[in-house]
């Protein structure tokens, strides 16, 4: 069988995505991991994927079940946050007639806004100058937890990262060129 993903909108899914799947005990605690998944995106990434079945893998009906996928954020959350889409189909392709389930649930919405964001500019720019060093002083609403990503765009033109190792990497995981972390004495290190 196929499960047929759909994000909301300014999601973007890879086109050889990251899937886990587990099958939970009644406590919502994993008990097995389901193996054999194949995830596919689409060529261009997009906020869209199947996530195949392979020879020896399968999902228990009537059971509870986890789906994890990989995806990269949007940069923008409308007012509307709009919904994640789950089909499941007996076969690929997405045809009506071999549509067997369908479950939707609500995305999140935005509520929380910087309380400072401040960006320092050099005071002199050599004309020849390939990198310009700017400083970004900010105080988040809420910390900040092992596995979250605070994701910076500046305007068109400027590059904040180095090249990525791998070109499927390219816009999605790139390191920040000359990053360096500077907290105010002040603050507690998290």
């Amino acid at each position: 069988g196929v499960l047929a993903v759909s994000a909301p909108s300014g999601f973007l899914i890879s086109t050889q995505c990251t899937v886990r799947m587990s099958r939970l005990s009644p406590l919502g605690l994993p008990v097995a991991d389901i193996t054999h998944l194949r995830c596919d995106g689409a060529a261009q990434p997009t906020n869209a994927a199947e996530i195949s079945m392979l020879p020896g893998g399968e999902l228990l009906a009537l059971e509870l079940h986890q789906l994890e996928l990989v995806v990269v954020n949007p940069s923008t959350i409308p007012v509307e946050a709009g919904t994640w889409l789950l089909q499941s189909y007996k076969t690929s392709g997405r045809a009506y007639s071999n549509l067997l389930d369908v479950g939707e649930a609500p995305s999140f919405v935005l509520t929380e806004v910087f309380h400072l964001l401040h960006v320092t500019y050099p005071v002199y720019l050599s004309p020849f100058a390939v990198q310009v060093l700017l400083s970004f002083e900010m105080i988040l609403p809420l910390a900040v937890d092992i596995g979250d990503k605070l994701e910076l765009e500046g305007p068109q033109g400027y590059d904040f990262s180095e090249r990525a190792i791998t070109a499927q990497n390219e816009v999605e995981f790139r390191s920040c060129r000359s990053f360096s972390r500077k907290s105010p004495d002040t603050l507690p290190e998290p």
